[in-house]
């Protein structure tokens, strides 16, 4: 799986990548997968509330699921 770059914004940006491990199958059951985007939800509503940086989508396969987010600041994301 190939992870993917930040966007290029010309500053030095950070990243915060949550890994969540899933069922047997490569994309996990139908329950983990509305886990993982509940998930995502709340973790991009929390970016665009604070300011801190853009979510920046998912990627399923390989039995996990990965969230991205980059900003200024690991911390704050």
């Amino acid at each position: 799986m190939e992870t993917p770059s930040a966007p290029d914004s010309g500053e030095d940006e950070h990243a915060v990548i949550a890994h969540f491990r899933l069922a047997a199958d490569a994309f996990g059951d139908a329950d983990q997968r509305e886990q993982v985007y509940d998930a995502e939800e709340v973790m991009a509503a929390a970016i665009d509330e604070a300011g801190v940086g853009e979510f920046d989508g998912n990627e399923f396969g390989a039995g996990e699921a990965v969230l991205y987010a980059y900003g200024p600041d690991a911390d704050a994301l």
